[in-house]
């Protein structure tokens, strides 16, 4: 790799950027990302498009109802996302990193402070 490629991937893994999570009540419950995403995963994309149009931030919500135990979902999520190779697959990625990252800090910071 190119120094400022590899650069610039060191210094990605070392910071990774974070959803801020919403204050206050979530919009969007564990029960409906869950379900809409296992739809979606079985190719029926309606409630997934619904949710996400419904709350066009819902990432934050994301991080503040899902777990650690909802990331082997989140991740295929992901990875369905970026094998339809559409021009938004691309962004669809980075938003799901950066919420599996948070879900994964947000637990990090939880274990350390119990």
């Amino acid at each position: 790799l190119p120094p400022q490629i590899a650069d610039a991937v060191v210094k990605e893994a070392a910071n990774p950027k974070l959803v801020e999570a919403r204050v206050g009540a979530p919009k969007t419950t564990r029960i409906t990302f869950i379900k809409a995403m296992t739809e979606l995963l079985e190719d029926k994309p309606d409630a997934w498009i619904s949710t996400t149009s419904e709350v066009a931030d819902g990432e934050r919500d994301m991080v503040v109802v899902l777990t650690e135990a909802d990331l082997p979902l989140i991740r295929k999520v992901r990875r369905a996302f970026a094998a339809n190779a559409t021009p938004h697959s691309p962004d669809w990625y980075s938003s799901f990193t950066q919420i599996i990252n948070t879900i994964q800090a947000m637990a990090k910071n939880k274990k350390a402070s119990n």
